[in-house]
């Protein structure tokens, strides 16, 4: 009985997790190969993007304001929030840290502005003349990355080692198809290196939630990740995922978990960090911040389908929760597609 009910929670936190990577509407980009040489550092600042770098050969060092990730060759690692960084060589610490933005304006490269596409990748050579490293420069972008309850759960920096037995075989594949598009130059190139970069981006979402629960990222933190994989309070998280124009109540959210409103209540705030009702509530307007973008319906019937009876009601919720009302939510999101300014778009900064 209990290896069933371990499998019905995998389960259910994989049904979560599969409709919340849809619904990221993520793009890639691998817009630039630095051939560095030792010593050399270079400065990255914040972004609403998410950065990553695969070590092709040599080494690398990524460091944030809290913590240093030594980089070997076949690995890979992204900063999902797009905290501020800079990429140094192995012995690079008394040498200054020059922008990327410096470096791409040397090569001629234009910093991105709405309508600049990158139709190919970038080489950039930087360094003091060392021992040589080749890493390659990417983002991750998402449709709205404030608002996908994935992206939060995340910790600030994920990292895949290619040399360990679980991602040797694929992650070697990839990067070597990867190599292989970037030496050829052929028609459509940098289309399918984006294309392989989504799966590395999908595997260390992977490797990311095969941690176990008793591994401490896990079981110190606190969200809907850590709450999807409790009995009780994961059977609640399916349910609202599965049916946000339900009109739930802590009662019924109670009945569906198998415990007491007292007890749910208490246990689903400790877990994910927020009461369930709340929780509830950020879900619907995800949904419908999904269904104003992809123009389905007006904003009436966006409103029942996350159980609101009354238009006003839901766009009091909405501009709550998206500091804008549904309508124009809907207008600033078309009119950034349009223009390019969407953060789906390469911003480098």
């Amino acid at each position: 009985m209990r290896v069933r009910l371990s499998f019905i929670r995998e389960r259910l936190a994989m049904d979560v997790f599969d409709q919340l990577l849809a619904d990221l509407r993520q793009e890639s980009c691998v817009f630039c190969q630095l051939d560095a040489t030792e010593p050399w550092r270079i400065q990255k600042g914040s972004s609403p993007l998410a950065p990553f770098y695969v070590v092709l050969s040599g080494k690398a060092r990524i460091k944030t304001a809290n913590n240093a990730h030594d980089l070997c060759e076949g690995d890979f690692l992204v900063l999902p929030s797009g905290e501020p960084h800079e990429l140094t060589g192995a012995d690079s610490a008394s040498v200054p840290p020059v922008p990327l933005l410096s470096l791409l304006a040397d090569a001629g490269v234009e910093p991105w502005r709405p309508g600049v596409r990158y139709r190919r990748t970038v080489r950039l050579q930087h360094g003091g003349g060392g021992s040589q490293s080749v890493i390659l420069f990417g983002i991750f972008s998402f449709g709205d990355p404030r608002r996908n309850p994935l992206l939060t759960a995340l910790p600030p920096v994920l990292v895949l080692r290619g040399g360990t037995d679980c991602n040797t075989s694929w992650l070697k594949m990839t990067l070597n198809a990867i190599a292989e598009e970037l030496a050829e130059e052929q028609p459509g190139s940098n289309l399918v290196i984006a294309k392989l970069a989504d799966l590395l981006f999908m595997q260390s979402l992977r490797a990311y939630l095969a941690t176990d629960l008793h591994n401490s990222v896990v079981h110190h933190s606190v969200g809907w990740l850590r709450g999807i994989r409790d009995p009780l309070v994961g059977r609640a998280i399916s349910c609202i995922h599965a049916a946000p124009q339900r009109r739930w109540t802590l009662q019924t959210l109670a009945e569906e978990a198998g415990c007491s409103r007292a007890v749910f209540a208490q246990r689903f705030s400790a877990l994910v960090g927020q009461g369930a009702l709340s929780y509830l509530t950020a879900w619907r307007m995800h949904v419908a911040a999904g269904l104003l973008l992809d123009g389905t319906g007006n904003i009436g019937t966006v409103a029942s389908r996350v159980a609101y009876r009354s238009e006003a009601a839901f766009s009091i919720a909405f501009k709550r929760w998206a500091g804008i009302s549904p309508s124009g939510y809907r207008r600033m999101m078309i009119r950034a597609e349009r223009e390019n300014l969407r953060p789906s778009r390469l911003t480098l900064t």
